[in-house]
């Protein structure tokens, strides 16, 4: 058995540096695993001050420690109160290029309402000027057709609903494509001009077993236990056609590891030259708090291709001598 002597905790984890063996036998086989790999931030933005420099805030949205809600250091971009019909947005005013990809990462909290509608993280083409999408089940991402009409995101490339009431995946009030309701899911709608119609539903999880929301609880979750969420979104690029391959991540309890909801789902549009980032929530009939902080958008990671052997002088040592044994890690990626 390994033991970490020294290490360095990277994105959350831990990476031993030296080892030490503490048992009398060792197996003939060890793993060695690529727990992450280092990758340049674009975007860091906590959202726990009383500020957040280069963000446009509007609709029913704030700064919780900006009216001290939450003391400053430990606040959230709460986009909505529980209360009725409420939208609120939040979107980082400078462009960015996404065309060799990106992670892109946050914690949120949905909790004290009755259990809608949900929010959106949003991504769109940057030569627009901003105008978000309608409320209600289109997260403000999609359009809505119904009063009150609206038109979707100016510009929008892609929205990620994370929905609690599942109006989002449902192909009514003007929104195209989709299975039906879907409440506790996330979905993905896709570009304004998308070929099957303006952000048109490219796919989306089952309604999931664990809570993405905590609707009905009188305290804001834990974010040191099981109540814990962060949401990680993998975009890769596809070189042919130039589009974007969407994977998407949720961390269902500190520490616990991250389940895949989404995977491999495609813009169907060229990658804008420069885009921008940010977040939509609506309430309804049904109300929550939807809560966002520690937004990281960071360059995709390299690509890698680890291989490794090992040879060791002998398959059993007795207590308290020593074993001499090789480790060779070799790179076969391109980068």
């Amino acid at each position: 058995e390994m033991f970490c002597d020294y290490g360095k905790k990277m994105n959350g984890m831990l990476h031993c540096l030296t080892y030490s063996v503490r048992m009398g036998l060792i197996t003939a086989f060890l793993l060695l695993g690529c727990i992450g790999t280092a990758s340049a931030a674009i975007l860091n933005q906590p959202m726990t001050g009383a500020t957040a420099p280069g963000w446009v805030i509007g609709g029913s949205a704030y700064l919780t420690a900006s009216t001290g809600d939450d003391p400053a250091g430990n606040g959230w971009l709460r986009l909505t109160e529980p209360n009725n019909d409420e939208a609120g947005f939040a979107f980082y005013d400078s462009a960015f290029d996404i065309s060799q990809g990106a992670v892109i990462q946050y914690d949120y909290a949905t909790w004290g309402g009755t259990g809608a509608d949900g929010y959106s993280i949003y991504l769109f083409d940057a030569s627009y000027n901003f105008s978000v999408g309608a409320s209600g089940g289109s997260l403000g991402y999609a359009p809505k057709t119904v009063a009150p009409v609206h038109s979707g995101l100016a510009g929008g490339y892609i929205g990620i609903g994370v929905d609690e009431f599942g109006n989002y995946s449902n192909p009514t009030e003007g929104r195209l494509g989709g299975p039906g309701s879907r409440p506790n899911a996330v979905a993905v709608r896709g570009p304004y001009n998308h070929p099957s119609g303006n952000y048109y539903y490219l796919g989306g999880s089952a309604t999931l077993g664990p809570a993405l929301a905590f609707s009905g609880q009188a305290y804001r979750p834990s974010q040191s236990d099981s109540q814990y969420r962060k949401v990680v979104i993998y975009l890769t690029p596809v070189t042919a056609p130039n589009y974007l391959q969407i994977d998407v991540y949720v961390q269902f309890g500190y520490n616990q590891p991250l389940t895949q909801v989404i995977t491999a789902l495609y813009t169907g549009r060229a990658i804008p030259a420069t885009v921008k980032v940010g977040y939509a929530a609506s309430t309804g009939g049904q109300t929550n708090y939807h809560e966002i902080r520690n937004l990281v958008v960071s360059s995709l990671p390299a690509n890698v291709d680890l291989s490794k052997a090992k040879t060791v002088s002998s398959l059993t040592v007795a207590p308290g001598t020593t074993v001499t044994y090789k480790l060779t890690a070799v790179n076969q990626g391109p980068n």
